[in-house]
C-alpha cells in the first residue's frame, strides 16, 4: 500500500490485475462515460458489475496516483456534484464535459498496463 497525501492507496489484487487486463486488452472495459453516467442502481446491477467495478478502480486508482492533477480536479467535481445531489449525468457534464475522454481512457490503460501484480 502506498500513500498519497496521507491517503492510503490500495495495490490490486492480483487475479483483479489480470483479469482487467485482460478487459482491457481485448477492448472489453466500460467507458468512462458510460460508467460515470449511471445510476446507483445501475452501476450495482450484477449484470456486468465486475467491468463497472473494474473501470471505476482503474480510474480511481490512475487519478489518485498523481500522474494528472487535471483528472484529480475532475473526478473531485463529479464526486462533489453527486455529494451536492446533482444527478449522475448533471456531475459527469459539469466535471468531464470539456476532457477528451479517449485520451483520459488511453491514459487509464497505459496506466494500468503499467502496474506490476504485488
Amino acid at each position: 500500500m502506498s500513500f498519497e497525501g496521507g491517503i492510503p492507496i490500495a495495490l490490486p489484487h492480483p487475479l483483479r490485475l489480470r483479469d482487467l487486463k485482460l478487459l482491457l486488452g481485448r477492448g472489453e472495459a466500460i467507458g468512462i462515460a458510460e460508467m460515470a453516467r449511471q445510476s446507483r442502481t445501475e452501476m450495482y446491477d450484477r449484470d456486468g458489475l465486475f467491468l463497472r467495478f473494474a473501470a471505476a478502480w482503474a480510474l480511481v486508482h490512475f487519478v489518485r496516483s498523481g500522474k494528472s492533477p487535471e483528472d484529480a480536479r475532475r473526478l473531485d467535481l463529479y464526486v462533489a456534484s453527486l455529494l451536492d445531489g446533482a444527478s449522475p449525468v448533471e456531475a459527469f457534464e459539469r466535471s468531464f464535459g470539456d476532457c477528451d475522454l479517449t485520451a483520459l481512457e488511453a491514459r487509464v490503460r497505459e496506466y494500468v498496463f503499467g502496474l506490476k501484480e504485488p
